[in-house]
């Protein structure tokens, strides 16, 4: 997530850090009946015919009568006909059960990519509501603290973190929003949804208001400098970037966790998203210097952007 500011760390009563969101079916059970027919053999004996018998005219041959088809014939061909009749039912209810409640995360995951780069690759006029807030703030362990501390914390808090609310008219794939930034159709921004399986904790998959809906977790991921990149979030929505936030201030450490961001998604019946919400939590702790001044924090929380396309 890169598109709005927000403010990661307070590091001491002097300053606080401010930062933008970067940018099987089932085997046929083959049953072979086998019809085995008792072949009765009458041999004839062996004894040599008279001279007599020899003389004689011989009998017409009696024709050997046809062997009637075995009597099992018929309801072996019943029983076939019945277990494809099965088959096709049962590949029709499993074909159908798939499509929504038996897919493996592995399809979730490949639908809800499908879904996701084509609506980012519309180029059609399309306007999108877009909301975006921060919830469940938590600032602690600020130090050096005091009554200044708190109360600078608060005004940017209360500056800075705050929801946002505004239509984006799109065109050719891309907007312009009301601070001047240019902004891509959907996460993550300026780049396509690349989220492997490995990177899927969980996810779910049901039809529900006439479309599919779409729930997946990322999981857990940390990054331990201003250069590292969370592999996971950064290829499904986007992660916290500050690099280049602070020009002032030099940070010594900073780690910040990713504990399990969130998309949840609706997608029509034509492929296209209705609407997403992500959510990204996350965990910082952060230590910097300015000056002679040392200070430290934790801040986590979670952001959230929600797209509503009005198709």
């Amino acid at each position: 997530m890169k598109p709005k500011k927000l403010m990661c760390l307070v590091l001491c009563a002097a300053f606080v850090f401010l930062c933008s969101c970067g940018g099987n079916g089932d085997e046929q059970e083959t049953t072979t009946e086998e019809v085995t027919a008792e072949e009765t053999v009458t041999e004839e004996p062996s004894v040599l015919p008279t001279e007599s018998e020899m003389t004689t005219e011989p009998e017409a041959e009696t024709a050997a009568p046809e062997t009637a088809a075995p009597a099992t014939d018929a309801p072996v061909t019943e029983k076939m006909t019945e277990k494809v009749t099965e088959k096709v039912t049962r590949a029709e209810t499993t074909e159908a059960n798939d499509s929504v409640e038996n897919l493996s995360k592995a399809q979730i995951t490949e639908k809800l990519k499908t879904a996701i780069n084509k609506t980012k690759g519309y180029k059609g006029k399309i306007t999108v509501h877009h909301k975006e807030s921060f919830a469940d703030l938590q600032i602690s362990n600020v130090s050096p603290g005091g009554e200044m501390s708190s109360k600078l914390m608060n005004f940017v808090t209360g500056l800075v973190i705050k929801p946002s609310e505004e239509d984006y008219s799109f065109s050719n794939g891309s907007a312009v929003t009301s601070e001047g930034e240019k902004t891509q159709l959907l996460l993550p921004k300026d780049a396509a949804f690349t989220l492997s399986d490995s990177g899927v904790k969980s996810a779910s998959i049901e039809k529900k208001s006439g479309m599919t809906h779409i729930t997946v977790t990322l999981v857990s991921e940390s990054c331990n400098s201003l250069t590292d990149k969370p592999e996971y979030n950064a290829s499904a929505i986007g992660y916290l970037d500050i690099s280049g936030s602070f020009k002032l201030m030099k940070i010594t450490s900073i780690k910040i966790d990713y504990p399990g961001s969130v998309i949840d998604a609706y997608i029509r019946d034509d492929g296209y998203i209705s609407s997403v919400t992500y959510t990204v939590n996350m965990d910082c702790h952060g230590e910097a210097s300015y000056g002679l001044i040392n200070g430290k924090a934790d801040f986590k929380g979670a952001q959230t952007e929600a797209w509503t396309l009005k198709w």
